[in-house]
């Protein structure tokens, strides 16, 4: 469920922003709360897997997330 929602969550982030300031805020801000919404799932995630656990797929999705993270705040300097 988690690869969809990440799937989901790029093809929207891939998505040409509105030229319109009102449009681009909402579409950055879509995009910072999808990057939440993954942080929180792979938290749950790896919560619910136990200690010991296989965090190899966790620590991709971190760096992942970090990497997006980075990306919005190079075009937002606002920051997230």
């Amino acid at each position: 469920m988690l690869r969809k929602a990440i799937s989901d969550y790029v093809a929207f982030a891939a998505q040409t922003a509105p030229d319109d300031a009102k449009g681009f805020a909402a579409h950055q801000s879509a995009c910072k709360a999808a990057l939440a919404h993954l942080d929180a799932g792979a938290k749950l995630l790896a919560w619910a897997e136990g200690p010991g656990a296989s965090t190899n797929d966790a620590d991709s999705l971190a760096r992942m997330i970090q990497a997006a993270e980075e990306a919005v705040a190079a075009t937002d300097p606002d920051g997230i």
